[in-house]
């Protein structure tokens, strides 16, 4: 029997994750507590991510995964795009919409579950290495 998909129940958008990436990045001040003039879309902003997940890491728990996994993966993939060309798109994948990158090269890549699992189990937390790692193949 096949586990349930990591986003299963965590993407309300669905297949429309794409038309919300205003909202979803604007939710992530609020609840990091970084400065929304930080989220510039660039890849120097994903350290600062990491600096503003580590000071509130204590207080990181399921609930917190499970709210902020998609906003995280939509900035992610907006960042490797516009750094690097491709697209990401949504895809279909067991009982959910999942986004996947498409590089210019023709690979496929995700960071939702590397960030999913970052942030629920590794002792220090590195968006950074996810992003800058390629994330894992879609």
């Amino acid at each position: 029997m096949k586990g349930e998909h990591i986003l299963h129940n965590l993407n309300p958008f669905g297949k429309d994750l794409k038309n919300h990436i205003e909202y979803l990045v604007g939710v992530l001040p609020a609840r990091l507590g970084i400065p929304i003039s930080e989220l510039n879309f660039t890849e120097d902003s994903i350290y600062a991510l990491d600096t503003y997940l580590s000071k509130i890491q204590k207080e990181i728990d399921e609930k917190f995964v499970n709210e902020n996994v998609i906003p995280l993966t939509v900035y992610l993939n907006e960042i490797f795009v516009r750094a690097n060309g491709g697209e990401w798109f949504m895809e279909f994948d067991e009982d959910t919409w999942q986004p996947v990158i498409l590089t210019r090269f023709g690979e496929r890549r995700q960071y939702f579950s590397y960030i999913y699992e970052n942030l629920m189990y590794d002792e220090v937390i590195s968006i950074n290495s996810c992003y800058f790692s390629g994330g894992s193949p879609a």
